[in-house]
């Protein structure tokens, strides 16, 4: 019987918590007030039915991707435009998420699927957010 449907979360919380920044889990991006940088934030995206497992009469397993952004939250307020200063910057931290992700998760955590990076965005102060957007499988086994 599974007792959650976010079985990898507090694995890649823990994960993530190893660059020593604040990391914290958010149900959407909207409810993070940004008061640090740099800071990590983990968003939890659509869970994905793969697989319905059962006999004829009862459901007895669902094969799922739940799908994650981890958000990177940099800021530099001498530049306002995040120029290749501040850019430098979120590629180095984003090349270390992803080589704790191949290097710890994906042994350990279970099937983990690296989906893209999209374009950072740019926020005034000099703020910059990156993400890097993954999947990662699970079964969920009904009682």
């Amino acid at each position: 019987m599974s007792t959650t449907t976010y079985p990898h979360l507090s694995t890649l919380v823990a994960v993530l918590e190893t660059l020593d920044v604040p990391v914290t889990a958010y149900a959407s991006l909207d409810a993070v007030a940004n008061q640090t940088a740099p800071a990590i934030y983990l968003v939890p995206e659509e869970c994905e039915i793969l697989q319905t497992i059962g006999d004829n009469r009862r459901i007895q397993a669902l094969r799922c991707r739940q799908l994650w952004t981890i958000h990177v939250v940099l800021r530099d307020a001498s530049d306002q435009f995040a120029t290749s200063t501040l850019l430098t910057s979120l590629g180095e931290w984003q090349a270390n998420i992803l080589n704790l992700l191949c290097a710890r998760v994906l042994t350990s955590g279970g099937p983990l699927q690296l989906l893209d990076i999209p374009k950072p965005a740019v926020y005034a102060g000099g703020v910059v957010v990156g993400a890097i957007r993954l999947g990662s499988q699970f079964q969920f086994s009904a009682e």
